[in-house]
């Protein structure tokens, strides 16, 4: 049984903790330099961990909490943004990758959700 009193960002944190980035994030290319865009970033733990290994983040998630709970982290190379990825549109950003853990899940369609994003893709990215 779920604790009552959790909050999305305890709900969140612990999700992280469940899993084993670093072997995730250990076969990724460089990132030294590298703009990336999370979607769906939930409360920054894995902005965190892209920022760590050199790469400036654009997070991007819907829950206002959140959000504003990512920004207080004050994470290094980070903002994060409240929108819905899929009417996400930002014509100024440009970057080298996109990074999605789970939004997929939450969306019928995964071009829903890649498709206004690719935009923001650098060729080559």
């Amino acid at each position: 049984m779920r604790d009552a009193t959790l909050t999305i960002i305890d709900v969140y944190s612990q999700q992280y903790h469940w899993r084993s980035w670093p072997i995730i994030l250990d076969v990724l290319p460089e990132l030294d330099g590298q703009a990336v865009l999370d979607l769906g970033c939930e409360i920054g733990d894995l902005a965190a961990d892209l920022s760590a290994r050199g790469a400036s983040i654009v997070g991007v998630d819907v829950n206002e909490e959140v959000i504003a709970y990512a920004n207080s982290r004050h994470i290094r190379n980070a903002i994060f943004r409240k929108s819905d990825v899929r009417t996400f549109r930002d014509p100024s950003l440009l970057v080298d990758g996109i990074w999605s853990s789970f939004t997929a899940a939450y969306c019928p369609a995964l071009s829903d959700i890649l498709a206004p994003c690719l935009e923001h893709l650098r060729p080559g990215g």
